[in-house]
């Protein structure tokens, strides 16, 4: 991050990635995971994930310092979005990442290629349908 141009998130932007968090976790039936949503402060990314799936239990951390001044709305529900993505993909990660001879970095980016290509196919018409309907 460069430094100088970040902003600290208000506790306010947190409560909506929060709750769009909640959203797409309950959307996706992602229901029987123990999920904890909370801050911290790390590099490049805006939020990060981590994960258990035998367990069933995951990590999502928003980057409570972005790097860029202003922070709309949907950027933070998009990241929450995102990241909720990942969880639901992360029992196909995992079995991809250990059978295959393929690169991790690899499978990585074809997550994030089909997670992309979700955002606006899914994420996009949903988030305008609510903010027309007053839900957010």
């Amino acid at each position: 991050m460069t430094a100088g141009k970040e902003k600290k998130l208000t506790s306010a932007q947190i409560g909506i990635f929060k709750e769009e968090c909640r959203y797409w976790i309950e959307k996706f039936g992602l229901v029987g995971w123990e999920i904890d949503i909370t801050t911290g402060q790390f590099n490049d990314n805006a939020a990060v994930i981590s994960f258990d799936t035998v367990n069933r239990w995951a990590v999502i951390k928003l980057s409570d310092h972005w790097p860029q001044e202003k922070i709309t709305d949907q950027e933070l529900r998009i990241t929450a979005y995102h990241e909720v993505y990942e969880l639901l993909l992360s029992k196909f990660r995992s079995i991809v990442s250990s059978n295959t001879s393929q690169d991790k970095q690899d499978v990585d980016e074809q997550i994030h290629i089909v997670i992309r290509t979700l955002e606006n196919l899914h994420f996009i018409p949903d988030y305008h349908r609510r903010m027309n309907e007053g839900e957010i």
